[in-house]
């Protein structure tokens, strides 16, 4: 089911999640303010797209924009509160209970026993992280899809497809969860979100003046515990990873050819040329300068 049309708020019922039976998938945009009381949400992806959605998960406030999105379990309190009359692209995908389950079974189970139980599926005990995902290139690709494909079996294969992908990517949040040593989970996910927001504001502001104090304070963290938080989850400190934005961002603009090695340094924020060449000839193995004069696999 394909909705571009926002929940009418008046239709709000309190009601339970435990059997959320069909998919459905609103795809809509608007340009006026919108609330949704607090209620709770069956197994939900949560995207915005051309602004930034305001919300609250458990109470917690959550800015969903298109660099990442949340993936909520069944039972999950959110409330939607768009304040601002500006232009937003929603994308809210209601799993169903059964397929939701369908998927977390054949991703937990042996094959031994898809072999015995080849014709459904047995109850998974399945929770996913409470926060933000990133994006990659699949997920995105999925969800093009999904937000113009109208007829039903298609949707669910590409609903099924976009699942698998995302069991990928809570994975890999699972594993960098585990690398933070807060003992409580509830914690380890607050964390995460702080660091990813650090993380995207570096990716956004990297050729300007920054410094670890700037930063932390975007992650409203202590800066020392920032630092070491941020080397636990992304095994590279703040300013490497500083650093690898800059370069990747220069190896871009030195492939173009149109602008000098002077003009890069100075676009993605290094403090002397004498500094950029050096690093850039450390991660690269070749001088700025002769970039342009050879050909060269993707590095990045």
């Amino acid at each position: 089911m394909l909705i571009h049309k926002l929940p009418d708020p008046c239709l709000f019922r309190d009601h339970s999640t435990a059997d959320f039976r069909e998919n459905a998938v609103i795809y809509a945009s608007t340009d006026s303010a919108y609330h949704y009381p607090n209620h709770l949400t069956p197994y939900l992806m949560i995207a915005n797209f051309k602004g930034t959605g305001v919300y609250k998960v458990d109470k917690s406030p959550a800015f969903i924009n298109d660099k990442f999105f949340y993936f909520l379990n069944a039972g999950t309190e959110l409330e939607i509160h768009f304040k601002n009359k500006a232009s937003l692209e929603t994308l809210l995908i209601l799993f169903s209970n059964q397929l939701i389950n369908d998927v977390a079974y054949y991703q937990t189970a042996t094959t031994e026993k898809l072999l015995e139980n080849y014709s459904e599926s047995e109850p998974v005990d399945l929770y996913i992280p409470q926060t933000p995902f990133e994006y990659n290139d699949t997920i995105i690709h999925y969800i093009n899809k999904i937000k113009t494909t109208k007829d039903k079996e298609d949707q669910e294969i590409l609903l099924v497809k976009l699942l698998d992908k995302l069991w990928l990517a809570k994975g890999e949040v699972k594993k960098g969860l585990e690398k933070l040593t807060a003992k409580r989970r509830i914690t380890r996910e607050e964390l995460k979100k702080r660091l990813l927001y650090a993380k995207l504001f570096m990716q956004d502001n990297f050729n300007t003046p920054l410094n670890i104090d700037r930063i932390a304070k975007e992650a409203c963290l202590n800066k020392f515990h920032f630092i070491k938080l941020f080397k636990q989850y992304y095994g590279v400190s703040p300013h490497q990873y500083l650093v690898k934005i800059k370069l990747t961002y220069a190896f871009a603009l030195l492939k173009t050819g149109k602008l000098s090695v002077f003009e890069v340094c100075h676009r993605t924020g290094f403090e002397s040329q004498g500094t950029f060449t050096n690093l850039f000839k450390r991660h690269y193995g070749i001088l700025p300068s002769r970039l342009s004069d050879a050909q060269f696999p993707n590095f990045e």
